[in-house]
């Protein structure tokens, strides 16, 4: 059964081989016709003598591993028809979707990819009236390798037409689909470990990579491990599967499978560093982007680049990535991006490339984005006198109604200029007529106020209108006159009638009624108690003033101790600040760390039952600052390294907010005048060195603001890395931009290295001295060298010169790290101290 299980496995890895395959991805860009003209140089359209409609566009794409024929016939892996793009559009890109439901971009599976194909294109006018006009046929071959996957393939653009006026834009990507590898997919390989194999694949290639510990064609011989002897100072190898164990002999300890000490159990390498064990030591193999005998320093790509125009440095494990602004690209972002090269202005508009847009000038009589507009020149309504407007290519064409003439119509026709008329006739013009006037003294107008003339020749007579009189209507006649006002009111003479102004108390047409003072309900809030000639206001509770006009503010005598006063009507409520409490907001709460929105946002908050820090304290999560952690030092801890030790951190704090404030003025979109300041609060320092020459630095992280909010970390140093060099120096700051490393805690290595001549003077005079001495002591010591020599000849020859537990240690400089090394004596003795940890840090990007 198992044989027949292992065949079976066998036979359908030879068939997938056999059968490899590919995906091949076609989408349709954009299509031009500037000229839109057919493949004979004839107008698609052709209406009035000329080419003044555009093409109805669609498509035909076969594509063929070998060869598509001279007209395209053989299209061994697709044959694309679309249906119409646009009508009348000879200009344009490929929606996602393109019309006879085909998915843009296409994709096409193949049994195998040889590397190249062609491509063959046929572009139709589609014509309801007759036979469809070819606009344009054309081939290529597309020669491209097989990516690995979806994923790493990238879209190569091509384009085809037979003349300048035309282009079909297109793009092509082809990878291997799962499984599969190589440039041709022709490589098969599935990953596995179990009874019939125990491997992976070459993530480029596809060939079998065993894993450990096994061998053979397919990977399932499991390897002796023990073949070799590994097992050293005697012990006893025990094979496993993909590795083997020793049982060492009593003193030596088991720390690898060697039986000698492992220096790498304690994991000293950081950052997923590969620890390798050394004898009596270890070597850190760092992974890319760190350095650092621990690996632990992380190398930032960004503090030595600049991205230009406003493009922020993204630090990558790698390298670095600049992130461009609109309107700019390229892989610092110092290339402005050409919007107007897709010509999108139509008829013949002018495209103005502009940062991250385009502006189009269009030609008289279009208009639009892309001037593809006809300008309605009737929609400012240029005709007048109620003539039609027609709307013409660049102008327009007035029809006027009878009696009217010009460009806009706008002369009225004079029909008297051909003298009508009889002599003893005046002619009178009209709009499209004229009529002939006789003498009538009512034609000039002689009565007054809006009186009516009567021609009684060969005079007039004026029928007057109410309240005038005379001749001509001219005289007001005064309805005062009869005194109609009673009780001393005065009257007022109007046209046709007359009012009266009473005294106090009295009221009417004619002054003839007391007056009840309370009618008008003068009272606005309260009850109106008439008098004589006057009245008094009763005001409800809450209102004041003559009127009950005036509701009483009771938040005015301030009630609110911590908290905003409300006004109510005959009352008040206080709406209490963060952390009070009470009627009048006068009580600190008590617990404020068990409300339903502590305070601290991100850390631990302690109660402290003391109203000076209203009760509470917050211990903020590592990366975040403030009393109520609610400030993020990844994003807002900006980093500078200073030259030297940093010995008055509110001097330093003063300096950075002047070089700060001067470079927000420089860089800030809003208006320079808004007086903003920039503040600066120090939150980390740590000591550091220069990687060039060991001298000291200091790592100075802090926070930046505004009246209108804290500044990004990212914001900040791009600012200080694209400062001239010259600008910080002018503020009184020695800001480093070289590369740096953390202080190990040796000061005095670095001072042998700067001091090295002093050294070289002591040990000449010692050297002297002891030179001096020698000869002056020389005939004693030969002497007692004598006495010496006897005397160790009568030592017990079984006796050590040096004791057997000594353990000699010496040190090696490597890099800017001591690594202590030991030569070992005996079993128990004492391991190699722990390395100190290195300072605290506290977490942002480019760190």
């Amino acid at each position: 059964m198992k044989f027949v299980l292992l065949l079976t496995a066998l036979l359908s890895h030879v068939f997938l081989l056999v059968w490899a395959t590919a995906s091949v991805q076609f989408k349709f860009v954009s299509f031009y016709n500037s000229d839109h003209n057919d493949y004979d140089g004839g107008c698609c359209d052709d209406v009035i003598g000329g080419c003044d409609n555009f093409c109805d566009n669609y498509f035909f794409v076969c594509i063929d591993g070998d060869d598509t024929g001279p007209l395209g016939t053989s299209c061994d892996m697709a044959a694309i028809t679309t249906e119409k793009l646009h009508e009348d559009n000879d200009n344009f890109n490929f929606p996602s979707t393109i019309p006879n439901a085909i998915a843009n971009p296409y994709t096409i599976r193949v049994d195998s990819w040889s590397g190249s194909m062609q491509v063959f294109v046929r572009v139709w006018d589609l014509d309801t009236q007759n036979a469809d006009d070819e606009i344009d046929r054309d081939r290529r071959t597309i020669y491209e390798a097989a990516a690995r996957n979806l994923s790493s393939a990238t879209w190569q653009q091509y384009s085809l037409g037979s003349r300048s006026q035309i282009d079909f834009s297109f793009e092509v990507r082809v990878y291997c689909d799962s499984y599969y590898f190589g440039s041709d997919c022709s490589v098969y390989c599935i990953p596995r470990d179990d009874q019939y194999g125990h491997y992976r694949c070459d993530t480029n290639t596809g060939a079998k990579i065993c894993y450990s510990g096994w061998e053979g064609t397919t990977c399932n011989i499991d390897v002796d491990d023990c073949a070799s002897t590994p097992c050293k100072n005697g012990g006893t190898c025990h094979d496993h599967v993909a590795y083997f164990t020793c049982a060492c002999p009593p003193g030596f300890v088991y720390a690898d499978e060697f039986c000698e000490y492992d220096d790498c159990a304690g994991q000293p390498c950081q950052n997923g560093a590969t620890c390798n064990d050394l004898i009596g030591q270890f070597k850190c193999v760092c992974p890319l982007g760190y350095f650092g005998d621990l690996c632990e320093v992380d190398i930032d790509y960004c503090i030595n680049q600049t991205c230009a125009n406003n493009g922020t440095c993204v630090d990558r494990v790698d390298g670095f990535h600049c992130l461009c602004e609109t309107g700019y690209e390229g892989l610092l972002c110092d290339v402005e991006t050409d919007e107007c090269s897709s010509s999108p202005c139509l008829h013949n508009g002018t495209c103005h490339d502009l940062i991250g847009k385009y502006q189009c000038a269009c030609q008289e009589g279009y208009e639009g984005t892309h001037c593809d507009l006809e300008t309605d020149e009737c929609l400012s309504s240029p005709c007048r006198n109620n003539a039609t407007c027609e709307d013409e290519l660049a102008g327009y064409h007035c029809h006027c109604v009878d009696g009217y003439e010009g460009d806009t119509c706008e002369m009225d026709i004079d029909e008297c200029a051909s003298f009508p008329c009889y002599v003893n006739e005046t002619c009178v013009n009209e709009i499209n007529g004229f009529w002939c006037l006789r003498l009538n003294l009512c034609d000039y107008d002689p009565c007054m106020n809006n009186a009516t003339c009567v021609d009684d020749y060969p005079g007039f007579i004026c029928e007057c209108a109410a309240g005038y009189g005379g001749k001509t209507c001219d005289q007001d006649i005064d309805e005062c006159a009869s005194s109609p006002c009673l009780h001393q009111g005065t009257c007022t003479d109007h046209l046709d009638g007359y009012t009266c102004l009473c005294p106090p108390g009295y009221g009417g047409e004619k002054c003839h009624s007391e007056t009840t003072e309370c009618n008008s309900s003068p009272c606005l809030n309260g009850t109106c108690w008439d008098l004589i000639n006057g009245y008094v206001c009763n005001c409800t509770a809450g209102y004041a003033g003559v009127l009950c006009q005036n509701e009483i503010d009771e938040c005015a005598s301030s009630p609110c101790e911590h908290g905003t006063c409300v006004d109510e009507l005959n009352a008040y409520r206080c709406e209490c600040d963060v952390f009070y409490e009470g009627t009048q907001c006068d009580t600190v709460i008590d617990k404020p760390c068990a409300l339903r929105d502590p305070p601290c946002q991100n850390g631990t908050c302690e109660n402290t039952n003391s109203a000076n820090d209203y009760n509470y304290k917050c211990t903020c999560d590592d990366g975040f600052y403030g009393t109520n952690c609610d400030i993020d030092s990844k994003l807002y801890g900006a980093v500078v390294f200073m030259i030297g030790k940093l010995e008055d951190k509110s001097a330093y704090e003063t300096k950075l907010a002047n070089l700060l404030q001067k470079l927000y003025a420089l860089h800030s979109r809003v208006r320079r005048d808004t007086g903003e300041t920039v503040s600066v609060e120090i939150i980390l320092t740590e000591d550091y060195v220069k990687s060039t020459d060991s001298s000291p630095l200091t790592k100075v992280t802090f926070l930046a603001w505004t009246e209108s909010g804290y500044l990004q970390k990212d914001t900040i140093e791009a600012w200080i890395d694209g400062a001239s060099t010259d600008l910080p120096a002018q503020y009184g700051l020695d800001i480093y931009k070289g590369s740096a490393e953390p202080f190990t805690g040796n000061p005095s290595e670095n001072w042998i290295g700067s001091n090295w001549y002093i050294i070289l003077l002591i040990v000449v005079i010692v050297a002297s001295v002891v030179i001096a001495a020698g000869f002056i002591y020389h005939k004693g010591y030969i002497n007692r060298a004598k006495d010496a020599v006897i005397k160790y000849q009568g030592r017990d020859r079984g006796q050590s010169a040096l004791p057997l537990n000594l353990e000699t240690t010496y040190n090696t400089r490597i890099g800017e790290v001591d690594i202590a090394h030991s030569t070992r004596i005996r079993d128990d003795a004492p391991t190699l101290p722990k390395r100190p940890d290195l300072p605290n840090m506290v977490e942002g990007e480019g760190e």
